[in-house]
């Protein structure tokens, strides 16, 4: 493999099977690779394979397509991709090549990226399906549509081209939503790197200063393990822990308010997602330790629903009963609770999912329902939990003291046999916990290795 991937070339051979044993005879897969994005002018985003593509090949080059022919005598499995240029290479970097694209990666044919227009036209000849993820890439699109074209205007003449186009993306989230062993591992080594730097974060939290700094702080924690990032990381402190995906990072953090971190590794392209929201002067005060206790409840209620013979809604269900609960005995809910839950009067202050898929894909794939109905959760799931309460300022009915307080509890979870396990069982959970660990004396597991904040 061009780099040292966790998961083995067996692998990704054996998830090419099971895509294929899941197609129609005499069918074909086109699968691209993600294109590079541009920035601004000659500058270019750091690449990152598309996530079904490297599923099922391994393979993170840019300017790559992959063929499926299930049963075909000559090859299953056809690798297109940049050729070996000296020149270029220079300039950008080794490439795989042809040669290695069959050595290393499995293919059992390699051709020129820039021979797709000549070689896909005959290979989608004669074949029933076409499956192929239309909507991803436009661009993409525009060729494989234009391939159709060509072999429709030669049908006088005896061409045969695809009567059905299938959604391959499908097919790949129903197999990306069950992980093997290997993705576990990937998995917890990502929260692993994950949850060191959000507690790294965490001890270096303190008043005046920039959410910029601590976020600096994480991207360095990540990376310099040999991570990236699976998203920017979200440090919100006060008002701004109230907005979902915040990422402006400007403002200074406050003695008395909380700051709330979201932060996700990505180790061998799997992610990771966790968060936690603290103290900044290290107490939490009353009205906050009365939403954080509301949000804790509506964690636990939630996991408790994670088991196989459970589906996808209940830990939601769950979690926003205790929300509706907390938020009633708080006096912030004015009703029955029976009621208040009916009428969904939560989502003033909780307005998204309690959790989602977790993988290849920080909002991995795989389908919710099937047949209209919720998933059953089965073991090798993993998914996030991310109860939370949002309350935000000049709300006349709300006591001033909860103004402007966001809370959020983010844990990535296994489902097993029994029922589930947190990956992200290392970090400080309860307010004790918390209090407990922000009030312990420095000792950063960087030891002096952290640069980039200084006082």
């Amino acid at each position: 493999m061009k780099k040292n991937s966790v998961i083995s070339r067996e692998t990704f051979a054996q998830r090419r099977q099971n895509l294929m044993a899941k197609m129609l005879n005499n069918s074909i897969a086109i699968i691209f690779n993600a294109p590079l994005k541009q920035r601004n002018a000659d500058v270019f985003y750091p690449y990152r394979p598309d996530s079904d593509f490297y599923y099922l090949t391994g393979f993170d080059e840019p300017n790559a397509l992959m063929v499926l022919l299930p049963n075909r005598e000559n090859g299953e499995y056809l690798l297109f991709c940049q050729e070996k240029n000296p020149e270029e290479e220079r300039i950008s970097g080794e490439r795989i090549g042809l040669e290695d694209s069959c050595l290393k990666y499995g293919a059992d044919d390699a051709f020129p990226f820039s021979d797709i227009d000549d070689i896909l036209t005959g290979l989608l000849e004669s074949r029933q399906q076409l499956y192929y993820s239309l909507g991803k890439y436009p661009d993409f699109d525009t060729q494989v549509l234009d391939w159709l074209h060509q072999l429709k205007k030669q049908m006088p003449k005896g061409s045969n081209p695809p009567i059905e186009l299938v959604q391959v993306d499908r097919l790949i989230g129903d197999l990306r939503v069950i992980k093997d062993h290997e993705e576990l591992i990937c998995i917890q080594k990502a929260v692993d790197l994950s949850c060191d730097a959000l507690k790294n974060a965490m001890q270096l939290s303190r008043e005046n200063i920039k959410e910029y700094e601590i976020a600096a702080q994480l991207k360095y924690d990540i990376l310099r393990k040999g991570a990236q990032l699976a998203y920017p990381p979200m440090v919100a402190s006060g008002k701004n822990a109230c907005i979902f995906h915040y990422n402006a990072h400007h403002s200074t953090l406050q003695k008395n308010e909380l700051v709330l971190i979201d932060v996700g590794a990505e180790y061998d392209f799997y992610a990771s997602d966790v968060a936690r929201t603290f103290p900044i002067s290290g107490r939490f005060s009353e009205a906050q330790r009365i939403l954080y206790e509301i949000v804790l409840n509506a964690r636990q209620a939630a996991l408790e629903q994670i088991k196989p013979e459970n589906h996808w809604n209940e830990p939601h269900q769950a979690a926003l009963w205790e929300l509706t609960k907390g938020l009633k005995e708080a006096g912030l809910l004015i009703g029955k609770i029976a009621q208040l839950f009916e009428e969904e009067a939560f989502l003033r202050f909780f307005m998204h999912r309690t959790g989602h898929w977790l993988g290849l894909d920080v909002h991995d794939s795989g389908s919710y329902k099937i047949d209209n109905d919720w998933r059953q959760f089965e073991t090798g799931m993993v998914l996030s939990i991310e109860p939370a309460l949002y309350i935000f300022d000049n709300q006349e009915d709300i006591p001033q003291e909860f103004w402007n307080i966001g809370v959020r509890i983010e844990d990535n979870v296994l489902v097993t046999e029994t029922g589930y396990e947190i990956f992200s069982r290392n970090l400080p959970t309860t307010i004790e916990e918390i209090e407990q660990f922000l009030n312990r004396p420095y000792d950063s597991y960087n030891e002096k290795s952290s640069v980039v904040l200084e006082y």
